[in-house]
């Protein structure tokens, strides 16, 4: 009897390798990682609002830019160095963002974790331009340019989820308010390069600081190893699941190790 359970196991173990949390900004009562080590440091501009509704809690408050490409100074976003996350393979990124109604169209950073606006795995932002209002990504592994741009974001001051999933072996595919936006597949990639600066609340333009804030509030922000399953981004769009509560592989597969071995066990009591 032990060969089918054991083929069982090894059956079920692939569907437990998903998501782990393993970084979360939860901003209810300061700007560090709840979860791993790359605390943030805001500047004095960054403040605190109502959260996204779901949890009751705070949000972290960020300045925009300025009419006509005004910059911002270190005390516009939250600095993540010098412990900042790193991750190689399947990721994901999971947050709640609020834009404030200025009919804005500079471009607008959610997060920037190539330090110097380069192509790292990389920066959420806001376009401007032909694309104004659309959310992009800039992923290494995305072909010319390394950005793609998706739906039109809401301005009107309105909470919206953002939930991404990239498979350096598939697909980038992004959902706004739980519902798949777009996908797009990934190419040429091999390895995240995670800089040394990394924001939120901002994003670099090839300059030494982050130029462009995002002119609203952020919540929940979460990064994960691995991509999240269909079930996980319904439950964290529609604030029924909490980002902690995304279980880590190691200890779904514990668990499922301990079943067999109590399947084991009454199988041999009963022999």
């Amino acid at each position: 009897m032990k060969t089918p359970i054991l083929a069982a196991l090894v059956a079920a173990c692939p569907a437990l390798q998903g998501a782990s949390l393993v970084h979360y900004y939860s901003f209810e009562s300061d700007f560090n990682d709840a979860v791993g080590s790359a605390n943030g440091t805001a500047g004095a501009e960054v403040g605190t609002a109502t959260g996204n509704g779901f949890d009751g809690g705070n949000a972290a408050s960020f300045p925009g830019t300025l009419s006509g490409g005004g910059a911002f100074g270190p005390a516009g976003y939250v600095s993540l160095s010098p412990n900042v996350p790193t991750l190689s393979g399947a990721f994901s990124f999971s947050f709640w963002a609020r834009l404030n109604i200025d009919a804005s169209t500079n471009p607008r950073g959610v997060f920037d974790f190539s330090g110097d606006g380069g192509d790292g795995p990389q920066s959420l932002y806001i376009q401007n331009g032909p694309n104004a209002n659309k959310l992009a990504f800039r992923v290494d592994g995305l072909g010319t340019g390394n950005a793609v741009a998706f739906s039109d974001v809401p301005e009107d001051g309105s909470w919206f989820s953002v939930i991404a999933n990239f498979d350096p072996s598939g697909n980038l595919d992004v959902y706004i308010d739980g519902t798949l936006d777009g996908s797009v597949p990934v190419t040429g990639f091999t390895s995240a390069s995670w800089s040394a600066d990394q924001y939120l609340g901002a994003f670099n333009v090839n300059s030494t600081a982050p130029a462009r804030g995002l002119d609203g509030e952020l919540d929940d922000f979460a990064i994960y190893d691995g991509l999240l399953t269909s079930a996980e981004i319904v439950g964290l769009s529609s604030g029924n699941l909490s980002p902690t509560a995304i279980p880590e592989p190691s200890a779904g597969i514990l668990a499922l190790l301990g079943m067999a071995l109590g399947v084991c066990r009454t199988e041999n009591t009963r022999r």
